[in-house]
């Protein structure tokens, strides 16, 4: 028996040609996509990461050959953390409070962390799901690498990232549609809730004596220097994120024994100073909280240094 050769474009469904489109467009963003099976969350490929791709030829090849796949963004390639917030499953207690001062579901949670930490959620690309929830799409930091976490920022508070897919818009399961509601490019991913998501490392970098800045080594002193001006330019809305990178860099120096916990401190927290008494909203504690929680992702990553650079017990 003869295989009928694959449907060409002009024999898709509005529905299989919206959905072969949406993909170009999300690569067209540089999101890497992969499909899934028709109706479902599940990959059609177990390794579907290493099959996530921008390339148009192959995206258009699939979807005609294959029409009806939903599709799937891979974050960690696309560099996006999407932070999904839902409503109580069947059967959860809904009349009674879920955590935080009586919030129902995952949007008023966030909302309530937000005024808590008083940190921002600027607008962004955004899809409903079918579950009645939201998908919001951030760009990821490039430190900490973020990875997928369940609750960690609250009841019905999950995120995507390193090793995790999200369904993109115009997928179509049991449920229901996956619909975009917001077409603008993401944000950038406020800094609180990267400082949130950020690896906790067991024990906390005790502060040795200071080492005053002439007598470190000239890659040391260097590496200071860098982050130093890096954070004194940082343009508004992005202090906390530079800060938070800047630490992790000197970190790395402190987990290499190549500086110590309490001059990295100082230097950072000098190089700060002009964020807390500008017009930008970061305070004196958000300052040294960024900088402790930098200091400590980035002392989880040593950084190799030649044996000269490595300071003596």
């Amino acid at each position: 028996m003869s295989v009928p050769d694959p449907p060409s474009p002009r024999a898709l469904t509005p529905m299989q040609r919206a959905q072969r489109d949406n993909a170009l467009r999300a690569a067209e963003r540089g999101w890497r996509v992969f499909p899934l099976v028709p109706g479902t969350k599940r990959p059609v490929f177990e390794q579907w990461e290493r099959h996530a791709t921008t390339d148009p030829t192959r995206i258009t090849s699939f979807w005609t050959r294959r029409p009806g796949c939903n599709i799937a963004v891979a974050c960690g390639p696309s560099r996006l953390l999407v932070i999904d917030l839902d409503l109580p499953k069947a059967g959860h207690p809904e009349g009674r409070s879920l955590s935080i001062g009586g919030t129902r579901t995952g949007a008023q949670v966030l909302d309530q962390l937000a005024e808590r930490t008083g940190g921002e959620l600027p607008a962004t690309y955004t899809v409903r799901t079918p579950s009645g929830g939201t998908h919001l799409y951030y760009r990821a930091p490039t430190a900490p690498r973020l990875g997928c976490s369940q609750a960690k920022l609250g009841p019905l508070v999950d995120t995507r990232g390193h090793g995790g897919y999200v369904v993109a818009p115009s997928s179509i399961t049991p449920q229901g549609g996956y619909e975009l509601i917001d077409d603008r490019e993401p944000a950038e991913l406020p800094g609180w809730i990267a400082l949130a998501l950020a690896p906790r490392p067991s024990p906390a970098i005790s502060a040795a004596p200071d080492v005053a800045p002439g007598r470190l080594d000239a890659y040391v002193a260097a590496a200071v220097r860098s982050q130093v001006e890096r954070v004194r330019a940082a343009p508004p809305g992005r202090h906390n994120h530079t800060l938070f990178v800047a630490a992790c860099r000197l970190g790395e120096l402190v987990g290499a024994g190549a500086l110590d916990p309490g001059t990295a401190t100082h230097m950072l927290q000098h190089a700060a100073e002009p964020i807390v008494v500008s017009d930008c909203d970061c305070t004196k504690r958000e300052v040294t909280n960024t900088i402790a929680s930098g200091l400590r992702t980035g002392a989880e990553r040593p950084r190799r240094l030649p044996p000269r650079h490595r300071r003596a017990a």
